[in-house]
């Protein structure tokens, strides 16, 4: 019985001496990694990467495809504007070509009035310069002698006139009054002249009303020296106010990088946000939390497992296993305050 004791192995625990005899391996393996690692870079480096190069290209085919489609849009904004253009053109050439032929007739129509007018007028005079002798002369024995004819030819003269109008009246037409253009008298040229002689009037009143006093104040306002220097403090005072919010806004990227922290943060890290003011545990995903709301009970209104958040939402899922979510604006405006839950100790 003894001796099958000693014939038996004894087995001793060997786990310190496996664990250094994996050490290497897995030093060995996280040096090919870094190498690995290094050559990507490097590749990356030298533009020679697979997955960097199709990603410039297909950069550049979507940057061929936008100057494309900007140019066949110019194109078209252009053949629209040579085509309006050439539209308003034509419009203000039949427009110009209306105008001076309006222009035309009216200076006709004013010129044909006046020379009627003139007429008239120069036949007024001489029939008053043949009426005038006769009237005022006496008798003597010229017109003694001439007497019998002048008043044959008078007569005459007077009874032609009169059968001319009654011809006139009693013509077939319209029914229209007596016209006594038979004798030289134009009804529709002194309608004519009436309407162009009440066009000039108004035009004469519309001038006077024109060069009158304006009713209304200009527009043009000078402003006093103390206006002036009213607004120029007010402008410093604004200018002043810009750049101590911009030291403000400085000072605050300096609190949320950290004051060692060399370089500048990337522009999609901004300091728009400020998370540090009202986030100052800088909470994460995954982190149990719990909201109370600002009233005077504090209230507890959630609590859970912080599952996503967006700058607008934060997602928690709770015990329950809904999902809910947290106003990131009640959070800034203190309307909520978020803790975080320590972990129970078992």
């Amino acid at each position: 019985m003894s001796s099958w004791r000693r014939a038996s192995p004894v087995t001793t625990p060997s786990g310190p001496r496996d664990l250094a005899d994996a050490l290497p391996t897995d030093e060995a393996a996280l040096r090919e990694e870094l190498r690995l690692v290094d050559e990507r870079i490097s590749r990356i480096q030298h533009e020679t990467d697979e997955e960097f190069v199709h990603g410039c290209e297909v950069l550049l085919a979507c940057r061929q495809q936008q100057i494309t489609s900007a140019y066949d849009r110019f194109e078209r904004l252009q053949q629209t504007a040579r085509m309006l253009h050439a539209h308003e053109c034509r419009q203000a050439r039949e427009r110009y070509v209306a105008r001076c032929e309006q222009l035309k007739q009216d200076m006709s129509n004013e010129i044909q009035r006046e020379i009627r007018r003139l007429q008239q007028s120069r036949d007024g005079v001489s029939v008053m310069d043949r009426r005038r002798p006769s009237r005022h002369m006496g008798p003597s024995s010229s017109s003694v002698n001439s007497g019998g004819v002048g008043s044959a030819q008078a007569a005459t003269h007077g009874l032609a006139l009169f059968a001319a109008a009654s011809a006139s009246a009693s013509a077939p037409g319209d029914g229209s009054d007596l016209s006594f253009s038979g004798i030289g008298y134009d009804t529709a040229a002194m309608n004519e002249d009436r309407v162009a002689m009440a066009q000039l009037a108004e035009k004469r009143r519309l001038e006077v009303l024109l060069s009158a006093t304006p009713v209304f104040a200009p527009l043009n306002k000078v402003m006093a020296p103390d206006e002036i220097a009213a607004d120029l403090a007010q402008l410093q005072r604004v200018v002043t106010e810009s750049e101590r919010a911009a030291a403000r806004a400085g000072q605050d990227s300096e609190l949320l990088w950290g004051a060692g922290s060399s370089g500048n943060p990337s522009p999609a890290a901004g300091v728009k946000r400020r998370r540090l003011l009202y986030n100052p545990s800088m909470l994460q995903e995954g982190q149990e939390i719990a909201v109370y709301s600002a009233s005077p009970a504090r209230a507890l209104v959630l609590a859970g497992v912080i599952t996503a958040a967006t700058s607008t939402r934060v997602f928690v899922k709770t015990a329950s296993g809904r999902f809910e979510s947290v106003a990131v604006q009640d959070w800034k405006e203190g309307r909520v305050s978020v803790h975080a839950v320590e972990p129970r100790s078992s």
